[in-house]
């Protein structure tokens, strides 16, 4: 439980940080150019503000402005685990609710079948193209190959969250990969916001 909530709270940190670079770079490139003790102050108060929308609108909307596919696919991890997160800081994993209440629609049009999903990768590991569960053993030479596959987890109105230690690995993972991909994105954003052209990959030579 705590595992899973120290995960998302580094996220969050990660975004915030981003969030406050943006905005200082947008305030060096406005009228002013410069950077006074007022000024950062309230860039400060301002990113603390937009930080309390939740990482889902910082990913879409105050970090970048215009996020990539590659970013818009793994932020469908981030909602879910997100509505995990809260429900194990606040409810202790007790699934209420306010947990399972889809976006948009006001908590009495909640229907009891509603569920809290959750998505995230799962590692697979393939065996001469065969999935095998770890650990594994075998006397003869293989083909081995890891890859990655969406794992969808839902809970009903009153049932009890539970993660083992193989899902905080994978939800890890997939933050890491979503923590990757917002650095990317911001970096792109941040060079065409300074002038600074994307570099093209180098023609092969012969």
């Amino acid at each position: 439980r705590f595992s899973l909530i120290s995960m998302i709270s580094r996220f969050e940190i990660h975004a915030h940080n981003l969030l406050r670079q943006r905005r200082v770079l947008e305030h060096l490139k406005g009228p002013s150019k410069r950077m006074d003790g007022p000024s950062f102050w309230k860039i400060l108060t301002r990113v603390q503000t937009e930080s309390r929308s939740g990482p889902v609108k910082m990913c879409d909307g105050l970090v970048i402005a215009k996020p990539s596919a590659a970013l818009k696919e793994k932020m469908e991890w981030l909602e879910g685990l997100y509505r995990v997160r809260n429900c194990l800081a606040h409810r202790l994993g007790m699934v209420q609710m306010i947990d399972v209440k889809p976006l948009g629609v006001s908590l009495d049009q909640t229907k009891d079948d509603d569920t809290l999903k959750a998505i995230w990768l799962r590692p697979r590991v393939l065996l001469d193209g065969k999935e095998v569960q770890l650990p594994y053993t075998t006397t003869k030479a293989a083909q081995v190959k890891v890859d990655f596959e969406p794992y969808v987890r839902e809970w009903k109105i009153g049932a009890q969250i539970d993660v083992s230690p193989l899902d905080c690995q994978a939800i890890a993972i997939s933050l890491s990969m979503l923590g990757q991909q917002l650095q990317t994105d911001f970096e792109g954003e941040m060079n065409a916001l300074l002038g600074i052209p994307t570099p093209t990959p180098a023609a092969s030579g012969k």
